[in-house]
C-alpha cells in the first residue's frame, strides 16, 4: 500500500512539473518587450496609415469653466506631412498651419492675407488659444524625435520616460508615457521641462473604430500653469485615400472652402 502510495505522489509530481514547465517557456516567449518596442507600438497605432483626414471639435475650457467651441479638419501623409486648418468659428475660418515637411512649418492668417514661416523657437507658441503648441501639433512619431526608457508599469500601461534625441530642440526635452499595454495607445502623456516639472498633462480615452481602424478618439490636454484644457474630439476619420502631395503646399495652404 505504502509503495502505491509513493508510486502515485511520484507520478502525481512529475505530472505537475510536466504543466509548469511549459508556463516558464511561455513566460520567457512573452517577456516584456523592451522600451523601443513599446515606442514603436505605440507610434504605429497612433501612425499607422498612409494618409488620412480627421475632422475635430475642439472645446476650450478656461480657468472658470467657461467654454468656447472650434472646428478644424486635420490632413495627413506618411510622417512628415500636416495640414490644420479652422473652419469654425467665422473669424477664424481659415486659419491654417501646414508641415510641408518634418522641419518646415508654415501658417497662414486670414485676417493678414499671407503666409509666414514659423522659426524654430517660435514653435513652442500656442494658437488661437489651444493648449497644443505649435510644436506639438507639428510632432509624428514620437521615436523620430526621442529615446526611450522603461521606468515602469502599472495594471494596465507601461511607462516611458523620453528624452530628446541628440541635435532635437523640441518644445519639451522631456516626455513621460503611458503605453496602454493591449490597445498599445499612449493613453497619458506628460510634459516635461529639463527639470521634471510637469507643465502639462495630455490625456487620450474614447477607444472607437472610425474609418476602418481603432482609434484614441478624444484627446485631453491641460496647461497645469494656465489652468486651461483643450479637448479634441474626433468626428468623422477617412484613412488611406490617396491625398495627392498638392495639399501640402504654401499654395494650397490659403485655399478657402
Amino acid at each position: 500500500m505504502k509503495k502505491q502510495m509513493m508510486l502515485i505522489v511520484m507520478m502525481f509530481t512529475f505530472f505537475m512539473v510536466q504543466i509548469s514547465e511549459p508556463s516558464q517557456t511561455m513566460g520567457e516567449e512573452g517577456k516584456k518587450p523592451d522600451a523601443a518596442t513599446i515606442l514603436k507600438k505605440c507610434d504605429d497605432f497612433h501612425f499607422g496609415y498612409k494618409d488620412m483626414i480627421n475632422k475635430i471639435d475642439v472645446t476650450l475650457i478656461d480657468k472658470d469653466g467657461k467654454k468656447s467651441y472650434l472646428k478644424m479638419e486635420l490632413y495627413q501623409k506618411g510622417s512628415d506631412k500636416r495640414l490644420l486648418r479652422f473652419t469654425e468659428p467665422k473669424d477664424i475660418a481659415g486659419f491654417s498651419v501646414l508641415n510641408k515637411d518634418i522641419n518646415t512649418m508654415y501658417v497662414y492668417e486670414p485676417s493678414l492675407g499671407k503666409v509666414r514661416k514659423i522659426a524654430t523657437h517660435a514653435k513652442k507658441q500656442t494658437m488661437l488659444g489651444i493648449d497644443f503648441t505649435l510644436d506639438e501639433a507639428g510632432t509624428f512619431r514620437l521615436e523620430s524625435d526621442y529615446d526611450p526608457k522603461l521606468i515602469g508599469e502599472d495594471e494596465n500601461n507601461y511607462i516611458l520616460y523620453l528624452t530628446q534625441k541628440q541635435g532635437k530642440d523640441k518644445a519639451w526635452p522631456i516626455l513621460k508615457v503611458w503605453v496602454n499595454k493591449e490597445k498599445w495607445y499612449a493613453s497619458k502623456i506628460e510634459y516635461c521641462d529639463s527639470k521634471e516639472k510637469v507643465h502639462k498633462t495630455e490625456i487620450r480615452s474614447n477607444l472607437k473604430m472610425m474609418g476602418g481602424r481603432l482609434w484614441a478618439a478624444r484627446m485631453t490636454m491641460t496647461d497645469h500653469t494656465k489652468k486651461h484644457t483643450t479637448i479634441y474630439d474626433f468626428q468623422e476619420v477617412k484613412v488611406n485615400i490617396g491625398l495627392s502631395d498638392e495639399i501640402f503646399t504654401k499654395r494650397n495652404l490659403i485655399r478657402q472652402e
